[in-house]
């Protein structure tokens, strides 16, 4: 008998960690990352290369809102020379 119950309780927590682990996971929520344009959570070289494309016309920003580097409030040139300074690239 002692036996049945240590299975079913064991059985139930079984069930119930990972769905526990998975509503955490689900809670968690990433910052936007300054100059991501691409949406990849992180801010490299294809980011550089896709806001050139879209300050010259031929392309499209997945997140116009990160491109704000400087953070003053539009997205142009300037803050081109920011991601290029970021990346330290001359």
């Amino acid at each position: 008998m002692k036996i049945r119950k240590m299975l079913a309780a064991l059985a139930a927590l079984c069930i119930a960690v990972p769905v526990t682990i998975a509503g955490q996971a689900g809670a968690l929520t990433l910052a936007p990352v300054v100059g991501d344009v691409n949406s990849d959570f992180t801010f490299n070289l294809a980011d550089m290369v896709m806001y050139q494309r879209w300050l010259k016309g031929a392309g499209k920003l997945i997140a116009e809102t990160n491109g704000d580097v400087n953070g003053d409030g539009t997205c142009d040139v300037l803050d081109l020379s920011a991601m290029r300074s970021s990346l330290s690239i001359v």
